[in-house]
């Protein structure tokens, strides 16, 4: 259970289906580096941060091992009714938080690029009648044959279900069909990803951290109790798990997660 901006509670439905998902690619992808002895130095000129970097600082800073612990924390308390030990968040916790939804964001980008790689491919000679048009939105309207299959939609399917679940009525046209799915543009996305962080997210305070750390002690308190943010938001550590306990802590992730990772896989 996690004190979320619409109370405590624990993640349902889509919405669940799709945090697991996300934490579940993460956590492979950290592994893999871990596996191959890499490790991230934080900065997103590095080597590894095609894969590593998420765009949120303070979790794009963490270590691996650190990383897999607020993966955990997050898998725990997010999609289990275990409460957090304390119900005040860190911002370590909260970036974890909005780096899983910058990773859903991420695979909602890839699907719309590898679609429009598709669309773009040459047809054969009996299909090829039109002009192939410089987006996917425009080819798929012009011939639906060529819309993308359910599975390269799968996480916009996620997003746009987990919407309608957590949002509830907004006066917003949702995709009903797979071609209008493929025509969303990826602005509308971004919202709609945005969202469903902000439905767990209270703030981003953690955003701030920086500034906060950097200024003189009796300065940064005066800031912190006129926002409201508690002493220890920004010096809580990050759980940090011993090496040898990493491979433990990935497999209770894993355990966590793995009821979610098939729940919605037919089609709409």
């Amino acid at each position: 259970m996690w004190p979320t901006s619409e109370g405590e509670r624990t993640l349902q439905g889509t919405e669940a289906v799709l945090v697991a998902n996300a934490i579940a690619t993460m956590v492979d992808v950290l592994i893999e580096f871990s596996t191959a002895g890499d490790e991230p130095d934080g900065s997103e000129e590095s080597s590894d941060s095609a894969v590593l970097h998420t765009g949120i600082s303070v979790y794009d800073s963490l270590s691996i091992g650190q990383r897999i612990g607020l993966l955990h924390r997050a898998a725990r308390h997010l999609l289990t009714p275990a409460p957090l030990p304390t119900s005040i968040l860190s911002a370590v916790d909260d970036a974890s938080v909005a780096a899983i939804f910058c990773e859903i964001r991420d695979q909602v980008g890839i699907e719309i690029d590898c679609a429009i790689e598709d669309s773009l491919t040459p047809q054969p000679p009996d299909r090829a009648t039109t002009a192939v048009p410089p987006g996917a939105a425009a080819w798929w309207a012009a011939d639906p044959d060529t819309a993308p299959s359910i599975a390269s939609q799968k996480w916009r399917r996620w997003v746009v279900k987990a919407c309608q679940e957590v949002l509830g009525d907004v006066d917003w046209q949702w995709p009903t069909t797979d071609r209008e799915l493929g025509s969303v543009e990826s602005s509308d996305w971004d919202l709609w990803v945005e969202c469903l962080a902000s439905a767990i997210l209270w703030d981003r305070d953690f955003e701030f951290i920086e500034t906060f750390l950097d200024a003189e002690p009796d300065a940064a308190r005066s800031r912190r109790l006129a926002l409201g943010i508690a002493d220890e938001y920004f010096v809580s550590p990050a759980p940090d798990p011993l090496p040898s306990r990493v491979d433990s802590v990935v497999t209770e992730i894993r355990k966590i997660v793995r009821p979610f990772l098939a729940a919605d896989d037919s089609p709409r």
